[in-house]
């Protein structure tokens, strides 16, 4: 029951973070770039953001994670700046790369109770 309610919540994320981009109807928007921006490193409690990755960054669902910590440049950034606290912030890390590999891979990670146990471990 509790890994049938772990992956409905997981499936209601990703939808919720999937519908939040939004698509424009019009026909004449020139494509997102592919390449991030370029801009200062921001740094918060000596941890040094990835850079906004704009546009490029909704080309895709999985977005773009130049750090590779397997959470999109953009939502990582969006944590930093909404969350002060160093457990708030590391508790939604840890969540939100949780729902990332239900992205990446949604068969593998609602099979596989290895990474069902190992977030209830790291979050506890």
């Amino acid at each position: 029951m509790k890994r049938q309610n772990l992956l409905a919540l997981s499936l209601l994320t990703i939808l919720t973070i999937s519908g939040c981009g939004g698509e424009s109807d019009s026909t004449n928007e020139t494509p997102p770039s592919t390449e991030a921006t370029t801009q200062e490193p921001l740094v918060i409690d000596e941890y040094t953001l990835p850079p906004d990755p704009g546009e490029a960054g909704k080309a895709t669902l999985l977005g773009i994670d130049s750090n590779d910590n397997g959470i999109r440049d953009d939502v990582e950034r969006a944590i930093y700046l909404t969350y002060n606290r160093p457990i708030e912030r590391a508790l939604v890390m840890q969540h939100t790369k949780t729902f990332e590999m239900v992205m990446l891979n949604p068969v593998e990670a609602a099979s596989s109770e290895m990474n069902v146990k190992q977030t209830f471990l790291e979050l506890a």
